[in-house]
């Protein structure tokens, strides 16, 4: 179950991710990108290619979890963040395609 507050932070990787990769290969790339961050409560976003395939991965108290979703139709929408390393979103907008 994700656990967000409004002081959450998410992690969105910018560039394509190959979803192939389970829970460690994803915590390898979120551990190389954001050092240190991941067993602090935040969600690290990795999209697909095609974008149609979101994984999140977060620290879940005892461990770490994966939240994924893929769509039947459709993309995932995804916000323009910059160059900022993480953002804040007091709601799942991203996760709903349009």
């Amino acid at each position: 179950m994700l656990a967000i507050t409004g002081h959450s932070r998410f992690f969105l990787f910018q560039h394509p991710v190959d979803m192939r990769k389970g829970l460690e290969g994803l915590a390898a790339l979120a551990e190389e990108q954001c050092s240190g961050q991941l067993t602090k409560g935040d969600y690290f976003i990795f999209v697909s290619k095609g974008r149609r395939i979101v994984k999140i991965l977060y620290w879940d108290n005892d461990g770490f979890a994966v939240w994924w979703k893929q769509l039947a139709q459709g993309r995932f929408w995804l916000p323009d963040i910059g160059r900022t390393r993480y953002f804040q979103m007091l709601c799942l907008e991203f996760l709903n395609a349009p």
